[in-house]
């Protein structure tokens, strides 16, 4: 048989109620727990991406709008640079004031410029003819500017335009400013045009976005909807700035007045200059992103939280269903237990435990026919047996009284040997003593020598009766001092041997008696002997068929089935009855060789 496995071992300690809770824990709730925090996780992920990509979009397009304007403002440029108005204004030498206002008057739709372009907040051309007058677009340039480093690279640029973040030399503010040197057709310098970038446009183009943003023209703050950027803090803006990253790879976390916040940035170029860097940031409380998708997690939580109370609850309510169920089969089993087995025709429903149930109902129906029938069959073989007794007793009443017949049988023997038979004697003695044994016998134990004693007796009237034909031998080995045993087990034996084996042998009949008292091998039961009794003999033996049928009569003898018979059936049936159902009868045949009748029980103790 399999051993149980350790596991097996243990489940088999815990209750069916605590079996499936635990199979509920470990198969579908803990799983689940797992799932669902997997599934969160991938969820908050999900949308930080989808958050942070919505930010790189909104970054992206705020990156096309800017250079669509800077693109504008280089347009504008173009257009002045080409104005042949413009030209011969400046590379006019006027001595008339008249003809320079008459001039002036030529380029008054440079003032439509600052309405088609609303990113300008105004341009200028900073000259150095002398002649000129300084209004609303053309300036004389200061001493000063000459030596400025950006009015120098505009004049190196040759015309090139370029973007830088400087201070106005008029109004002191600071500027992105689009700065461009004009020349004439035949090469001569005219002067440098300068367009500043109009800051509220681009604050006004910030403040439409969805995020607090900032704008930084190389390490310079140019425009910012956002006040109070701690110093500390600068660093997550300058990083992007020195690097050669065109975007935060991630977004970045900071705290701004007491406010987490989130920072992601991209940067590009200023069309037509490789050196401006421009760099957009956006801004975002993290505690709004979180309440952004914080409904949906809570929603999802509740959903899982109540799918997870709706499982459990379902699952004790199963479990306890199947408990109780389990109970109430418990609980008629217990019935049958107490030797009640008037129970319940049935728990109710289909499934298996109504299954068992069913299977159990009918084991206990059977159990009551079977006790039924073992009852009347009791009481019958109690009548029966009352029915033998009363009819022994009649017969033995019938009889001859027992005195009356040894005082006969003594007479005779007394007869014969005045008249010289003293062979008849001696077997009428013998025949005397051999009935006063077995009338004298009541079925407790007698010492073996009176039972070995009383053979001899039989033996020798049978060898008296048959002459040379029979002869036996007895052989006793062992101490067979004190040793008790039933009485009439060895006679049947022998007088079976005679009546079925020997009886119609003509000579050499030959009959063995082996008779072996032995000691318990066991050193603590060496108070115990046990006996073998061997009756053999050289008859005509018992064919196959007859002895296999007189086996199997002799293995389904019960102790109740002692009757009233003392043949080799009552011997074997007495041998079960009084030492135990292991003890018995053993017989061996073969036609023609003869039989041999084995006896084996253990001694009981006088005590006992």
């Amino acid at each position: 048989m399999k051993s149980d496995t350790f596991l097996e071992k243990v489940l088999n300690r815990i209750s069916l109620k605590y079996s499936l809770r635990i199979l509920f824990f470990t198969v579908f709730l803990l799983p689940f727990l797992t799932l669902s925090s997997v599934f969160l996780s991938y969820v908050y992920n999900f949308m930080m991406e989808w958050e942070e990509e919505s930010i790189n979009t909104s970054l992206e397009n705020m990156q096309k709008s800017f250079t669509h304007d800077l693109e504008e403002v280089q347009l504008l440029s173009d257009r002045i640079y080409v104005n042949n108005q413009v030209h011969n204004i400046l590379e006019t030498q006027f001595t008339d004031i008249q003809q320079l206002y008459s001039a002036y008057s030529q380029i008054n739709f440079l003032e439509s410029y600052l309405h088609l372009y609303p990113q300008v907040e105004n341009f200028r051309i900073y000259t150095e003819n002398s002649t000129l007058l300084d209004n609303s677009f053309i300036v004389k340039t200061p001493p000063r500017l000459r030596e400025a480093k950006w009015y120098a690279d505009a004049i190196n640029a040759q015309g090139q335009s370029f973007w830088i973040y400087k201070t106005d030399s008029i109004s002191q503010k600071d500027y992105l400013c689009l700065i461009r040197s004009l020349w004439s057709s035949s090469g001569l310098f005219l002067g440098v045009l300068t367009i500043n970038i109009n800051p509220e446009f681009f604050n006004n183009r910030l403040q439409a976005s969805p995020y607090d943003s900032l704008i930084f023209i190389d390490s310079n703050m140019f425009v910012s909807t956002v006040t109070n950027v701690p110093q500390k803090d600068m660093h997550i803006f300058f990083h992007l700035l020195n690097s050669s990253e065109d975007k935060l790879s991630k977004i970045h976390k900071t705290i701004f007045n007491n406010q987490n916040f989130g920072v992601s940035g991209a940067r590009f170029k200023a069309p037509g200059n490789a050196a401006l860097k421009i760099v957009f940031f956006y801004l975002f409380p993290m505690q709004s992103i979180y309440r952004h998708f914080a409904s949906f997690i809570i929603f999802a939580v509740v959903i899982l939280f109540l799918f997870a109370i709706f499982s459990m609850g379902f699952f004790l309510a199963f479990s306890t269903y199947l408990e109780r169920r389990f109970k109430r089969i418990n609980h008629e089993v217990k019935h049958i237990v107490d030797k009640n087995f008037e129970i319940k025709e049935s728990i109710g429903g289909r499934d298996e435990f109504a299954q068992i149930y069913q299977t159990i109902y009918k084991m206990s129906l059977d159990i009551k026919r079977l006790i039924a029938e073992v009852y009347q069959q009791n009481i019958e073989k109690q009548q029966l047996a009352a029915r033998q007794n009363e009819i022994r007793f009649k017969m033995l009443s019938t009889q001859i009284n027992p005195h009356f017949l040894f005082n006969t049988i003594e007479t005779i023997r007394m007869k014969a040997l005045s008249s010289g038979q003293k062979e008849i004697a001696t077997m009428l003695r013998m025949l005397a003593s051999l009935l006063r044994y077995n009338l004298s016998v009541k079925g407790s134990p007698v010492p073996l020598s009176k039972e070995l004693e009383a053979v001899d007796n039989y033996l020798k009237i049978q060898q008296m009766r048959f002459g040379s034909r029979v002869s036996y031998e007895v052989l006793v080995t062992g101490n067979q001092d004190d040793v008790m045993v039933l009485p009439l087990l060895i006679q049947p034996l022998v007088e079976n041997s005679f009546t079925h084996g020997l009886e119609d042998r003509l000579s050499g009949g030959m009959i063995y008696i082996i008779i072996n008292v032995c000691d318990s091998p066991l050193e603590e039961n060496k108070s115990q002997k046990s006996l073998d009794i061997i009756v053999k003999d050289n008859g005509c033996g018992i064919p196959e068929e007859k002895l296999q049928q007189l086996r199997e009569k002799l293995a389904l003898v019960k102790q109740e089935d002692t009757g009233t018979s003392i043949g080799i059936e009552n011997v074997n049936s007495r041998i079960k009855l009084y030492y135990g159902n292991e003890y018995g009868m053993k017989i061996e045949s073969k036609t023609g060789e003869g039989t041999t009748v084995t006896l084996h029980f253990a001694l009981k103790n006088q005590q006992d």
